[in-house]
């Protein structure tokens, strides 16, 4: 069965899952221990506000969805309607700088070629502020996730949905990089750290 935490954004008495793993149990102290994270969850609904313009008063919810492999993640609702996912970091997750600033520039950059992603509307790699933690703020991409529906597809559906998969791969995999590794923007870099410019020219 699904587990989810909900609390309310005005609330100062948040449970402990909102800072710790709950996902699963393995050499339990350790693993526990490397993934806790404590937080200004106030801070994060002003965050989170000010990514979409709206008032801090406006957020009516923080519910955990998730914890990843690297990230604890949070859904973020606003008196309107409006969701927006926040995603911070573990301290157990390195490097942290470099981790942030990375998968934002990887996000960007498949923008520009119209791979269908959420946008980014606020991010830190830096855990040294007011939140307490690094933080990527994404909008949320309305839909159903195709585990919920693939069982009740039938086959015309399927096949669709594999051809727009497909075709999001050659995209991908028509993308030519001028050097290996991973993707920055310039100025998220130390100074004597070597790198090779991306072509600004984006034709496959």
């Amino acid at each position: 069965m699904e587990r989810r935490q909900e609390a309310t954004a005005k609330s100062s008495n948040s449970t402990n899952s909102f800072f710790n793993y709950t996902s699963s149990s393995y050499n339990e102290h350790l693993r526990l221990s490397e993934r806790q994270l404590y937080f200004n969850i106030h801070e994060l609904c002003h965050l989170i506000a000010k990514s979409v313009g709206l008032p801090y008063t406006d957020v009516v919810l923080i519910k955990k969805l998730a914890e990843g492999g690297s990230y604890r993640i949070f859904e973020a609702t606003f008196r309107n309607g409006l969701k927006t996912i926040a995603r911070l970091l573990y301290p157990c997750t390195i490097p942290h700088k470099y981790s942030v600033a990375s998968e934002v520039a990887t996000i960007e950059f498949l923008r520009i070629y119209s791979i269908p992603i959420p946008k980014i509307l606020n991010w830190s790699s830096s855990a040294s502020n007011q939140l307490g933690s690094e933080y990527i703020i994404i909008e949320q991409v309305p839909g159903r996730e195709l585990a919920d529906t693939w069982q009740t597809m039938i086959f015309n559906e399927r096949r669709a949905i594999i051809h727009k998969i497909v075709d999001i791969e050659r995209l991908l995999f028509a993308i030519r990089f001028p050097a290996s590794s991973s993707l920055f923007f310039k100025d998220s870099l130390d100074p004597n750290v070597k790198s090779v410019d991306i072509p600004e020219d984006k034709s496959l």
